[in-house]
């Protein structure tokens, strides 16, 4: 989740989140596909005469959860996401630029008025096991994301699917119930990656740059380099070493003593004290991922619409920015992702207003009300945020009471309080109606639900004009900020990592996830 993307959850589909993040699911894309359109191919097959990686890079983290293991298909938090995608691929991802980038696929087409895609995959890849990479794996591994009998984290994703035809080793036709252009963004989505045919888990097997050596669940992870890795000069070490710290205190012990070389998601009030370790160097990540309050619809007393609004407005988000990101970050508007191009600019900022939040409770019989919001340390301005929040609720005399898990009791009740903290990365308007505004997506945990709202989407999908398909995408928004929307979406941050200054490549990240998008096969220990 630093998610980012939030992500988690402990159930076997997607219920979200906490992960991004999430983290959200995590994962995820802003390429506008339009009919006949192809993803170009990026890098070539091939490890050739590489030189041998060297080194170890050792990572710290926290929000671990017990239940952490090496399906990537299972997602309990945002630490499955982490371990998972040094071991596994998908067939298409988000750089640290934000930009829709190919992996294991070299193409993604649209044709028959967006119910056929075509993936054309990249040859020369095999599995850590020697095992060649095609479209067996792609048909096995989507049957079993989506299986009805036992539906992983990302089912709900591909649900449309109604057809998969294998074309040769190298290319996969799908056929969907329905039209849907933006259905190749879900390739690079959380809980998507490509697992062998027959997999199993017990025996994790990928075609990433790493290869597991260990695991012990919410305490440390520990990989090989992957000698047969298909990327020409990657991984940059020979072994990666994770650690899981029980705190974000614990975790900053660990980076300033030596006992980790990387560690992520630092809480802004804290950078000076990360500054102050031993050759270190800080890494601000500007995309705009979010940390928010979700108000569950179908559960007293957010199942009134005019309760949900009043608590959008007793919000000071200015003070909330300048508390819990130290004036690093920007204000929200309960609108998701604005560096996405359909972002609707056009709506009035909604701003603190303590005498109509005060008329709309009384009006809702709900004056002088209590509430429990249920948090957790598992990524920065979590807790903070709902303390901010408490003095400022006071104000329409709302009594708020903080209450803090343990990252594993949170995950495991994940989507089932009527007030809580979310997360998710920077990801696309109509990625996150999908995944979490439609009756039965897979991160519908907050339940505001609407037949107009669903069947508008339905046109957009349908839609194969971009700027047309956008336009729908804004209007959209419209609803959601004036309809009762379940998310108190306040501001907007950077996240911030530290590294040593003896590891190198390092990249700031957009996605919102963090240092090179967790992907660690890029980086590299000098000296070593």
């Amino acid at each position: 989740m630093n998610w980012w993307y939030t992500i988690s959850s402990t159930m076997s589909t997607r219920g979200r989140r906490a992960l991004v993040p999430t983290a959200a699911a995590i994962f995820v894309v802003l390429l506008v596909a339009v009919a006949g359109a192809t993803l170009a191919s990026a890098g070539t097959a091939g490890n050739g005469a590489a030189a041998a990686p060297t080194g170890t890079l050792k990572i710290g983290w926290t929000g671990a959860s017990d239940n952490d293991g090496f399906d990537p298909h299972v997602v309990l938090s945002s630490t499955s996401v982490l371990i998972n995608v040094q071991v596994y691929e998908k067939l298409l991802f988000r750089n640290a630029d934000f930009k829709l980038t190919p992996e294991l696929a070299t193409s993604v087409t649209a044709s028959n008025g967006g119910r056929t895609w075509t993936i054309r995959l990249r040859k020369g890849v095999t599995f850590s096991n020697g095992k060649p990479f095609g479209a067996d794996d792609v048909i096995f591994s989507l049957k079993r994301i989506k299986n009805p009998k036992d539906p992983k984290f990302a089912a709900s994703l591909f649900k449309e699917i109604k057809t998969l035809k294998k074309v040769g080793q190298s290319t996969v036709v799908l056929g969907l119930s329905k039209p849907n252009y933006f259905f190749d963004t879900k390739f690079a989505e959380i809980g998507t990656e490509m697992v062998p045919a027959g997999f199993d888990p017990k025996t994790p097997v990928g075609t990433g740059p790493f290869v597991v050596d260990k695991l012990e669940p919410g305490k440390s992870a520990s990989y090989n380099a992957n000698q047969t890795y298909w990327r020409q000069g990657e991984p940059g070490v020979a072994r990666l070493e994770m650690s899981f710290f029980p705190s974000p205190t614990s975790l900053l012990n660990g980076f300033s003593s030596g006992q980790v070389d990387l560690i992520h998601d630092i809480a802004a009030p804290s950078l000076p004290l990360v500054q102050k370790a031993p050759n270190s160097a800080v890494i601000q990540n500007p995309g705009a991922h979010f940390v928010f309050f979700g108000m569950n619809a179908k559960t007293p007393p957010f199942d009134d619409a005019r309760v949900r609004e009043a608590f959008q407005l007793m919000v000071d988000r200015k003070q909330m920015v300048a508390v819990v990101t130290a004036g690093k970050g920007t204000v929200g508007n309960d609108l998701s992702s604005p560096d996405d191009a359909c972002y609707n600019k056009s709506l009035a900022q909604r701003n603190q207003d303590i005498a109509k939040a005060k008329q709309l409770l009384a009006a809702a019989g709900q004056s002088n009300l209590k509430v429990e919001y249920v948090t957790s340390d598992v990524t920065s301005g979590a807790v903070a945020m709902g303390e901010v929040f408490k003095q400022q609720a006071a104000k329409a005399g709302v009594q708020v009471t903080v209450k803090k898990l343990d990252p594993t009791s949170f995950f495991k009740g994940y989507g089932t309080w009527p007030f809580s903290f979310d997360y998710w990365p920077q990801i696309p308007v109509a990625n996150m109606i999908e995944e979490a505004l439609l009756p039965g997506a897979g991160s519908d945990i907050y339940h505001w639900e609407s037949a107009k709202f669903s069947a508008t989407f339905a046109a957009a999908q349908a839609q194969p004009n971009p700027a047309k398909r956008c336009a729908i995408v804004k209007n959209l928004q419209k609803q959601i900020y004036s309809d009762g929307h379940p998310w108190i979406i306040w501001g907007f941050a950077p996240s911030f990592d530290a590294v040593r200054k003896t590891i190198q490549g390092t990249k700031p990240d957009k996605t919102g996830f963090g240092v090179n998008v967790w992907r660690f096969r890029e980086l590299k220990v000098a000296g070593s």
